[in-house]
């Protein structure tokens, strides 16, 4: 008996220090988290999020923000952009309280999942926690609230109901439900995601014997959540089908890197690994090292899919990266101090050192990570301080709302985060003209007489088109200011390309007229640490033209404008 109530007493005292642990790793985040509600919030965020505003505002997708991303990832930012609208709180705050919010319901949907793991002891659910917590946070760093990032929270425990219920676990119908639902809405986000759920699906097919895991609840959840989303696409989003879609896929979406694909290649190669230490060298290791692996490995296809090579197109797979990756250095620490008991060792002990040693490690990747340049960030005070920003708060107070601007060739990415300090309206459409490198790329090839993704009538009817709506922008919102920014020519690098230029030399009926309209003010050369806590290797200074409305220029309102 009292050997029972002294195994039950270290088994509680062991249960609190990993749980303290865990709350000590929150408590060194507390800088990070200082730090990121400070800082500059990332800019595709920002600009998704004031997209998400047009849209509360009834506004057309192609008149008003005609972007890359599908319109699922700018409703998920409806609730930011609502805190904004309806509060009056800053936007960028809004921001980081939304995603926050969403860090924190992530976190306790993965805790409380992760207690139905029996095979699990208290200190590899805390440890698989902690790595969770960790690539959430200092390694989002920027991209912290990104789409892909918020993807990855509702995937994580999104997957871990699924192998419950492949496991036939009885949960909570009120977890079960908030779970699936999150995980079905945000996947949609990127539906290529949507092959790990489709894996779990065939595995359980497989392992059980039956096909009717289509009736199952994650199932429907997932297939219910799609048909409404396409059901959505078509009645309320049916320009972004016709008009913008095709033009991302051959603009945009159709670049992908060779070096990319690669790159994939060798990140899905070393995702595997803990899949075959596991089999191959601990056959009673936890199920899930294996399972987060191979779930790893899948989270890679659609990086490669997307071919960018951002960093935060891999956030999804970090998040299961380094939690396989903690689990199996703690689980082989237990194994080997097992393997090696003379005279034997109490398995509280080998437990203990299983849970100290990955969690001692994850502490210093913490500490270390705050000494990079990188978790120094731009604060919004700093940003509020800008040449920039200072320049449109002076055409506030002369125009008031009537204040509006243009910002062409956005090398910096700061065209967002202007209106955000600011309050000035962006009259541009584009987040930034990124159908212009497609365009200029086909124009070369074709005057060299080689091989090009368009043909010189298609090229013409898209320069033709985007010169239309740049043009229709500008007489829609009549912008005060015009920064014009002289980037390297995605054509030939050796020369600066600018868009001022481009569009007089490809409408000149439209766009003289309404460059008459402004004079230059001045030319600048601009750093991008004037704006951000860093800028690219090798990276010189850019020049920006700014232009402003001269005193007596009027324009023609088109019918039914005010």
């Amino acid at each position: 008996m009292r050997k029972a109530n002294t195994l039950a007493y270290q088994e509680k005292s062991f249960a609190f220090f990993c749980t303290a642990s865990f709350f000590a790793l929150c408590l060194i985040l507390i800088p990070w988290l200082s730090s990121y509600w400070e800082q500059v919030p990332n800019t595709d965020v920002t600009y998704i999020t004031l997209s998400a505003g047009r849209m509360l505002d009834g506004l057309r997708m192609s008149e008003a923000y005609y972007d890359t991303n599908m319109p699922l990832s700018i409703m998920a930012q409806i609730p930011a952009a609502a805190l904004a609208k309806f509060t009056g709180i800053p936007i960028y705050y809004a921001i980081s309280i939304y995603a926050l919010s969403l860090l924190a319901l992530s976190l306790a949907a993965v805790a409380k999942l992760l207690t139905y793991f029996k095979e699990l002891g208290v200190e590899q659910r805390i440890i698989i926690l902690s790595a969770y917590l960790y690539a959430n946070t200092m390694l989002a760093d920027y991209d912290f609230g990104q789409k892909d990032h918020l993807l990855g929270m509702a995937l994580f425990p999104l997957v871990l109901t699924q192998i419950l219920i492949t496991r036939k676990t009885t949960l909570p119908n009120a977890l079960k439900i908030s779970v699936l639902a999150a995980g079905s809405f945000f996947i949609l986000i990127k539906p290529h995601f949507g092959i790990v759920p489709a894996c779990i699906f065939i595995h359980r097919s497989l392992t059980q014997r039956r096909l009717s895991v289509v009736f199952d609840k994650d199932f429907l959840w997932l297939a219910g959540m799609a048909i409404g989303y396409i059901a959505v696409l078509f009645f309320f989003f049916a320009d972004f089908l016709t008009i913008i879609l095709p033009d991302v896929i051959t603009y945009y979406a159709s670049d992908i890197s060779e070096k990319v694909v690669a790159t994939g290649v060798i990140l899905i190669l070393k995702a595997i690994v803990p899949f075959f230490i596991a089999q191959l060298f601990f056959k009673n290791a936890p199920s899930l090292i294996s399972a987060f692996s191979l779930i790893t490995a899948l989270c890679f296809i659609p990086f490669i899919m997307q071919g960018k090579g951002w960093a935060y197109h891999a956030l999804p797979a970090d998040m299961f990266l380094y939690s396989t990756a903690i689990l199996l250095v703690s689980y082989s620490i237990y194994a080997s101090i097992n393997a090696l008991r003379k005279p034997k060792i109490p398995s509280i002990t080998a437990r203990a050192a299983s849970f100290i040693l990955p969690m001692a490690a994850l502490f210093a990747l913490v500490i270390k990570s705050y000494a990079l340049p990188h978790t120094h960030s731009y604060t919004h005070a700093d940003y509020k301080n800008t040449e920039f920003v200072n320049r449109i708060e002076q055409c506030i107070t002369k125009y008031r709302d009537d204040c509006t601007f243009i910002m062409l060739n956005d090398v910096l990415n700061i065209t967002q985060e202007l209106q955000i300090y600011t309050g000035a309206n962006n009259a541009l459409r584009f987040p930034y003209q990124w159908f212009i490198p497609k365009m200029l790329n086909a124009q070369k090839s074709l005057d060299e007489g080689k091989p090009s993704t368009l043909s010189q009538e298609e090229l013409d009817a898209a320069i033709n088109k985007y010169m239309k709506m740049i043009a229709e922008d500008f007489e829609r919102h009549d912008p005060k200011l015009i920064f014009v920014a002289h980037i390297p020519n995605p054509a030939n690098r050796e020369k600066l390309f600018d868009l001022r230029s481009y569009t007089i030399e490809k409408a000149p009926e439209l766009f003289t007229p309404i460059w008459d309209r402004y004079e230059l003010e001045k030319s600048e050369m601009v750093d991008r640490l004037d704006y951000m806590y860093a800028k690219m290797p090798g990276e010189g200074l850019m020049r920006y033209d700014l232009y402003r409305k001269k005193e007596n220029a009027r324009i023609k309102k088109e019918p039914g404008q005010q």
